[in-house]
């Protein structure tokens, strides 16, 4: 049945889903996943697929894939503090990878960044409350695991890389030079910058009140 409902894409994404698990995991995230779900699972392997080909793209290759270099698609230093500090008193983990300091962390943020495996990054999603993220692999792996998901979008284009099925969970300002996809802003970072706390809030609140 999920042959005949998915096709030729569920084949294609099995196998590209299994050179993640080889390549990029080994054995050990083998061993940390259950492999009948993913097996199972035709949205899993659609999603995880699309994870591949990110890290693909990057050239990341054969590295611990938690997606490369955001760049021009990052929250700036101060609005993830400014995040952090409106979640307070619910405890954050800042996962994935990031080339800038974070001074002045609130206590309830705990700064991971950096310092997970693959395998430990998706265990950390799977039992995670919610997901706030920008276009990256870490979005893509809370969508396939339906995890309660706002996607933060500046210099991409959500209508082609957003999370999957769920395109009520972005936020961007479409702004007039967006989407650029540069890996840094020649002028002012405003598809970034005009996004607001409070609006990222009120999208995590209507998330978690529709799970």
């Amino acid at each position: 049945a999920i042959k005949t409902e998915w096709g030729a894409a569920f084949e294609t994404r099995s196998a590209e889903v299994g050179k993640l698990l080889t390549d990029l995991g080994g054995p050990e995230l083998a061993k940390e996943l259950d492999s009948t779900a993913f097996g199972s699972n035709p949205r899993l392997m659609i999603l995880l697929g699309k994870l591949t080909e990110k890290l693909a793209e990057s050239g990341t290759g054969g590295g611990d894939g938690q997606n490369a270099d955001t760049g021009g698609k990052s929250l700036t230093p101060a609005q993830a503090i400014s995040l952090c500090q409106a979640l307070a008193p619910r405890p954050v983990i800042m996962i994935g990878r990031g080339e800038f300091s974070l001074p002045g962390l609130p206590s309830n943020a705990q700064n991971l960044l950096n310092g997970t495996t693959l395998p430990e990054l998706i265990w950390l999603i799977r039992q995670t409350k919610g997901v706030i993220s920008v276009d990256s692999g870490p979005m893509h792996i809370g969508a396939a695991f339906g995890v309660p998901l706002v996607a933060l979008f500046g210099s991409t284009d959500d209508r082609a890389t957003g999370p999957y099925g769920q395109s009520e969970s972005v936020i961007s300002k479409r702004v007039s030079c967006s989407p650029c996809f540069k890996r840094e802003c020649p002028i002012d970072f405003r598809c970034m910058t005009q996004i607001h706390v409070d609006e990222v809030l009120a999208k995590v609140r209507k998330k978690r009140a529709n799970v």
